[in-house]
């Protein structure tokens, strides 16, 4: 049981749904990606819901949440009476495929729970922002509420293997011969964010974006595998003018930014050379975002090709991988899809900027 509950946390920080016995990936489709995300409400990065009326807050999961989990035969529920901690496990939910731990965006004391769910589990699949909800709490924390993320911030766009070798075939010339999946994705949603910017702006602006990469493995002598710690750093890219902001001309400028970062601090360079070369651009990064002003910045993280969908805690491998804690606004998390090759980005945005989704589907309608 120690075991157990030691693993549950674990995967329920990393975000990852296990499954009981392999289970085939899902066809995914861009309406499931923007389905049932209803206005009013307020979201958690992982899929969690509140509905503040009053003196209480209504909570639950999503209806991506529940789809990802299949049928629920199962729910977990708390004691009314109790407390309840913003981040920490209330309870869970089983479905036949996965089980997973249900986290609440909000602090305060738990004033009821739904009943119904323990005779009806399946409440949560057919209604998940009405008889399936889980739990009513009196906030202790109005910030807390602030703090989420209302229908309109919150994104998943699911990149199919096919989709993506059309969309590197859009952006490949004769300067670009071989982009990666990561890096037209990365390119198309930066493309997209800086049209609906203008759009809802009504002028060209300038725009920054910002990419980490892992430099444990470019480093020289390597890190060990079991050395505990980030060890990263960023490379950026300025879209001046309309000619910047064209797709291809964005993979090769994020081609030729990572290989002018790789060749300053990972070429022949100790991990204590590249620490002091990372610490002076620090400050010149500093120096730089002070005198921004007028720049829009936006953020991408990739976490592809690291093996999460292959973690097992005793009960089958991941069905689905996802980004906990992630409520930094223009931010966008590519990772692995379950279908092998695909990526699936979480973006993040503010809430005047929802006509991102409209452009990307919008492109990827076209370019099927």
């Amino acid at each position: 049981m120690a075991l157990r509950m030691w693993a549950s946390s674990t995967a329920n920080a990393l975000r990852v749904s296990t499954a009981t016995r392999p289970q085939l990936s899902p066809a995914f489709s861009l309406s499931r990606c923007f389905s049932s995300v209803l206005d009013g409400l307020k979201y958690a990065s992982t899929h969690e819901w509140v509905k503040h009326e009053g003196p209480v807050a209504t909570i639950g999961i999503t209806d991506h949440a529940q789809d990802h989990l299949g049928e629920v035969v199962f729910v977990e529920l708390p004691e009314s009476g109790g407390s309840v901690t913003r981040g920490t496990s209330f309870g869970a939910v089983e479905s036949v495929k996965a089980t997973s731990d249900v986290n609440s965006p909000i602090s305060g004391e738990i004033v009821e729970v739904n009943s119904k769910l323990t005779e009806s589990p399946g409440l949560i699949n057919s209604s998940p922002y009405e008889g399936g909800w889980m739990i009513k709490v009196k906030p202790s924390s109005p910030p807390e509420l602030e703090s989420l993320m209302g229908a309109k911030d919150l994104a998943r766009f699911m990149f199919s293997a096919s989709k993506l070798a059309n969309l590197t075939t859009l952006t490949k010339n004769s300067e670009i011969d071989d982009p990666t999946r990561i890096q037209v994705v990365t390119a198309l949603i930066f493309n997209c964010a800086m049209a609906a910017a203008k759009a809802l702006s009504g002028a060209s602006l300038s725009y920054i974006l910002i990419h980490p990469v892992n430099l444990r493995l470019r480093i020289i002598p390597p890190l060990p595998e079991n050395s505990v710690g980030n060890f990263s750093w960023f490379y950026s890219i300025m879209a001046r003018d309309e000619s910047d902001k064209q797709l291809d001309n964005l993979v090769g400028a994020l081609k030729k930014g990572i290989a002018q970062m790789f060749d300053k601090y990972t070429k022949n360079r100790t991990a204590n050379e590249c620490y002091s070369l990372i610490c002076e651009s620090i400050k010149e990064a500093r120096k730089a975002l002070s005198n921004s002003n007028g720049v829009h910045v936006y953020k991408c993280s990739s976490m592809c090709s690291y093996p999460f969908n292959q973690i097992n805690f005793g009960w089958g491998k991941a069905i689905w991988v996802g980004v906990s804690g992630c409520l930094i606004k223009d931010t966008f998390h590519l990772v692995d899809a379950m279908e092998e090759g695909g990526i699936e980005a979480l973006v993040t945005m503010e809430e005047k900027k929802w006509l991102y989704s409209n452009v990307i589907k919008s492109f990827l309608r076209l370019h099927r």
